[in-house]
Order: structure tokens, then C-alpha cells, then sequence
């Protein structure tokens, strides 16, 4: 496999349960050295909505570098429950939950 071929993502911050949040993360390749990563100043929200945008932005970066293969890593089972459960469209991160989605069912494979 090449640097690129298999990265992991991490990400995620929040302060208290509604207030500025804020998303971070790192892809590494499978020898954990850095490939690229961001921080971004989300606004107002709770920490799910922190790690939910973590995960968003972790996945658009690395599907913008042509990674083939991803895992993702994230310490919130709630993040991941919203993710392989059918949301209610009118669910307040229905929209966010859509976009992650999309981009994980691109052409590579994503854990």
C-alpha cells in the first residue's frame, strides 16, 4: 500500500453541552505519520453537533486528498448511532447526517 492508501481521522470539541464549538482532527497514514489536518470554528452547539462536524470535515479532507481507504475514529457512540440509524427528516442534524453519509458512499472505503 502507498501513504495513501489507508489513513486514519480523529476529531471533535465542544464546551459544556450548548455553546461554541469547534472541530479538529489529524488523517495519519497507516504508520500514524501526519498527512494534513484543520481546525475550524464552528459557532454555537452541543457536542454531538461538534463531533458530527469533526467527522464531516475529517472525511471531506481526506476524500479531497485521494485517500482510498479510511477509518474513522471517534469517542462518541452517539455520533455513530446517528450515523447507521435512519434519521427523521425533520431531526435537528438531519441535514449534517446527509452530507456525512453522502461522502462515505463515494467510490472508497470508509470505516
Amino acid at each position: 500500500m502507498g501513504w495513501m492508501d489507508q489513513v486514519e481521522y480523529r476529531w471533535g470539541a465542544a464546551q459544556g453541552n450548548q455553546g461554541l464549538i469547534s472541530a479538529g482532527g489529524a488523517l495519519r497514514d497507516v504508520n500514524g505519520d501526519w498527512i494534513a489536518g484543520f481546525c475550524s470554528k464552528i459557532g454555537t452547539g452541543t457536542a454531538i453537533e461538534a463531533e458530527l462536524w469533526g467527522i464531516y470535515k475529517g472525511i471531506d479532507l481526506a476524500w479531497n486528498k485521494e485517500v482510498k481507504f479510511l477509518i474513522i475514529e471517534t469517542d462518541s457512540q452517539l455520533a455513530l448511532d446517528l450515523l447507521n440509524k435512519r434519521t427523521d427528516p425533520t431531526h435537528p442534524l438531519a441535514t449534517l447526517l446527509r452530507a456525512i453519509r453522502r461522502l462515505i458512499a463515494q467510490e472508497w472505503v470508509v470505516q
